[in-house]
């Protein structure tokens, strides 16, 4: 006698038990179906929305009405828009937020930079620019070009001199252009450290020389010329007032001396004088 085939039953047996299973299955893939084509709809409607768009500058402005930069006051609005130039007449909701203020990073006086969408199609950009610490004559390797005077911040940026602006800053003599930003940012705060330590004292040096960073030497004006005062690599508040206590004897002593050396405890050595001669 033939045996009967149980394929049938145990088929019906696997049907019966993914049924409970059947229906939340379909649900759950119906939504997301309806999820990824609501999500396709609403993009769509980002992307070609006017309203969402960052409109072009107007007539006679600089910048989009749409963009709105804080904390600028060396940067020009035209670098700025030259960062999102490329954003202009699009939706904001494609704007690489991230990039766009790393662009921002990448000009000369912007220390930080934040860039944030401010729904429907306005963006915010906040800027901290950099705060000069001294004018610099930065000395090329080659004889030409002339040195340039620049600006310098305390992370050893060099800065372009803005038109128009006035600063009270000493001139920092010492920068070359083969010194690395962690050389540049070692002599100032050299500088720093010595202005610190003058105090009162040293508000009238008009140039700092930090050629030779044990060896320190300022331009100290006084009513008649400009004296080169040798401070070496200490000590700096003493042997100043050293010389501000005994300038009376000196302009009688040393009238001609235009280089003064601070740097012996009991005496002071006039080391050049304004007919070039050179004295110990």
């Amino acid at each position: 006698m033939a045996r009967k085939s149980s394929s049938k039953p145990e088929s019906i047996s696997l049907i019966n038990s993914w049924r409970p299973y059947l229906l939340p299955s379909l649900t759950v893939t119906f939504l997301a179906l309806a999820m990824l084509v609501a999500f396709y709809r609403w993009e769509r409607f980002l992307l070609q929305d006017y309203r969402f768009q960052l409109r072009k500058p107007e007539l006679g402005e600089r910048t989009s009405p749409d963009l709105r930069i804080g904390g600028i006051s060396h940067t020009q609005p035209s670098q700025i828009r030259a960062v999102f130039l490329e954003d202009e007449g699009r939706s904001v909701y494609l704007m690489p937020l991230e990039k766009r203020r790393e662009q921002l990073l990448d000009l000369k006086w912007v220390r930080q930079a934040s860039v944030s969408r401010l729904w429907p199609n306005r963006v915010d950009v906040r800027v901290l620019e950099r705060t000069p610490v001294a004018f610099v004559q930065v000395v090329p390797e080659r004889r030409s070009p002339a040195p340039q005077v620049q600006l310098i911040d305390n992370t050893g940026e060099l800065l372009p001199l803005p038109e128009g602006r006035k600063y009270t800053l000493p001139v920092l003599v010492g920068i070359r252009e083969r010194h690395s930003r962690a050389d540049r940012v070692e002599r100032i705060h050299l500088m720093q450290r010595l202005l610190a330590e003058l105090g009162p004292a040293g508000k009238p040096i008009s140039e700092i020389d930090v050629s030779e960073p044990n060896n320190v030497k300022v331009i100290y004006p006084t009513e008649d010329r400009a004296l080169t005062l040798v401070l070496g690599d200490e000590e700096w508040k003493s042997r100043l007032d050293k010389f501000l206590r005994n300038y009376p004897k000196i302009r009688e002593k040393m009238p001609k001396a235009i280089k003064l050396d601070l740097r012996i405890r009991d005496r002071i050595t006039a080391m050049e004088t304004d007919e070039g001669d050179h004295a110990d």
